[in-house]
């Protein structure tokens, strides 16, 4: 062979590498972007439906709050400007919040690209069930802290109080329900990540019964630690 042979042969090996790599780089950039969009979605998706249930549960748990308190209609009080209910129902509100904020956050890592529809759809109906019952829980146990303080507080009656806008009242009742609601959240968080109840646990369970595989499924707990 010549060397203008071996010249153009070289020339030719160098022109389908290049043709190879930009294939192999185009492929690559093709399935980063894919990934991207993928993570994107999901992160969205599990952004809308946390937003959605929070404010739904922070919503329905204050009217069942306002349906449960005595001698004091707190939504008519908030129409008259009364700024002491106001920091009262905010209170309420964020120790709601802080109630839900371990299921939720379940119920966010549940939406997973790898999963399948049925492992989706049987994860989203266990959290929301748990959900439901920290919601529950939640109420239960301002209400239950309201009324002991009002047992503690014999000298007081603090629904006549909240109405005549007493905001030292409402502080005060504010921080108890937050200190409360702080202490139990750290119960229920644990008991919400126990193996017993953890949301994959009972999904492998239940998708034994149906038919349905769930070993995909990782627990938050573990992909927490494993991050």
């Amino acid at each position: 062979m010549g060397t203008k042979d071996r010249e153009q042969a070289w020339k030719c090996g160098m022109g389908k590498g290049r043709e190879v790599w930009a294939g192999t780089a185009g492929m690559r950039g093709d399935g980063m972007v894919g990934n991207i969009f993928v993570t994107f979605f999901y992160g969205a998706v599990q952004f809308a439906l946390s937003a959605a249930l929070g404010v739904a549960g922070i919503y329905f748990g204050a009217k069942a709050f306002d349906k449960l308190t005595v001698g004091i209609e707190e939504f008519k009080e908030l129409e008259k400007g009364n700024v002491a209910v106001g920091i009262l129902m905010a209170a309420v509100m964020a120790c709601i919040a802080i109630s839900l904020r371990a299921g939720v956050f379940e119920f966010a890592h549940g939406i997973q690209p790898g999963y399948s529809l049925p492992l989706l759809l049987m994860l989203g109906f266990v959290n929301l069930v748990k959900i439901a019952f920290g919601l529950i829980i939640a109420v239960l146990t301002i209400f239950v802290s309201m009324n002991l303080l009002d047992w503690l507080t014999k000298n007081v009656n603090e629904a006549e109080e909240l109405k005549k806008g007493n905001v030292a009242i409402a502080i005060l009742i504010a921080g108890v329900l937050l200190s409360v609601a702080l202490v139990v959240e750290a119960g229920m968080r644990e008991t919400v990540a126990s193996p017993d109840i953890e949301s994959c646990a009972i999904a492998k369970q239940v998708g034994s019964a149906l038919g349905i595989d769930a070993s995909a499924c990782v627990p938050y707990v573990q992909a927490i630690a494993a991050k």
